[in-house]
């Protein structure tokens, strides 16, 4: 057993590398760079969900709160074999919501979004992919 936790922190991005992820996937979604959101998932979540669907969830989720114009990291940490990054978004007018950005490491060992999910006053606008909560 602790052989099995010392290797998955082994095999764990660090902090920054997790961040950085996070922080280049959500400019992606920002952007409209639909094809590089959805190449930015695992291949088991991409097998789960369509391009156009995963895009329309998140354009649905994401579009009542306007244009997103800022996000801060404020928390990283591990779960299981995911590395959750929480994400505070500032949304036109002044509206902040949180941003769930679950990672997984896929088959060619590069740390991929697995799950995202929005919450704004608790309440959650989208959940896509693998969320482990």
């Amino acid at each position: 057993m602790a052989l099995c936790a010392l290797l998955l922190l082994a095999a764990a991005p660090t902090d920054e590398v997790a961040r950085s992820t996070a922080l280049r996937w959500l400019a992606r979604v920002d952007a409209g760079d639909n094809g590089q959101v959805y190449a930015g998932l695992t291949a088991a979540t991409r097998e789960g969900i369509s391009r156009a669907r995963l895009i329309n969830t998140i354009k649905d989720g994401r579009g009542r709160l306007g244009e997103c114009k800022s996000h801060k990291v404020v928390e990283c940490k591990r779960a299981d074999t995911h590395v959750l990054v929480e994400v505070m978004s500032r949304f036109e007018e002044g509206v902040q919501a949180t941003e769930s950005v679950w990672l997984s490491e896929d088959a060619d060992q590069q740390w991929r979004v697995s799950g995202y999910e929005l919450y704004q006053n608790g309440s959650s606008l989208v959940k896509v992919g693998v969320t482990p909560r």
